[in-house]
């Protein structure tokens, strides 16, 4: 089964809604329940604010810059700028058909991760941006904060 990345974006929204605990474990493992056995590692990681788990010893150093080039469009080409909140993007067929899946994330990830060597930023920023092209402002919000660390959801 392939998970929206827009479903997890719901789980946390509801998740940084409420304080009560037993209410984060239970739509935490109402989520996971639902989620293909290939992407619970992904899931998992996700909502801990890393891009992969935690026995991955992988990183993608990306810097806060790359990511406000990406919002802008700025340097890299043939991926739109970042869009305005509020404002529902159209998925096209160049963007790729269909909801953004966690699965698609993770590659992109792992992409990211591979990318060495010299001309290696520009590759990063290319995945990324590719990536970003594909998503809604609440997905985008949420893919900057698993890049940084940055989920602070009281899990």
């Amino acid at each position: 089964m392939a998970t929206p990345l827009g479903r997890l974006v719901e789980l946390c929204q509801a998740l940084a809604a409420t304080r009560a605990r037993l209410v984060k474990l239970r739509l935490t493992a109402e989520f996971l329940r639902q989620v293909g056995p290939d992407e619970v590692r992904w899931a998992v990681a996700f909502l801990t604010g890393r891009p992969f788990p935690v026995s991955d010893s992988r990183v993608l150093d990306v810097a806060w810059a790359t990511l406000g080039e990406l919002r802008s469009g700025a340097g890299v080409e043939g991926v739109e700028p970042a869009r305005s909140e509020g404002v529902e993007p159209t998925r096209s067929a160049t963007s790729g058909a269909g909801p953004l899946l966690l699965g698609d994330v993770a590659a992109a990830f792992e992409a990211v991760a591979a990318a060495r060597g010299p001309g290696s930023r520009q590759r990063k920023r290319q995945a990324l941006g590719s990536l970003f092209a594909r998503v809604t402002p609440d997905e985008r919000d949420l893919l900057e904060r698993i890049i940084h660390g940055e989920m602070r959801l009281g899990l």
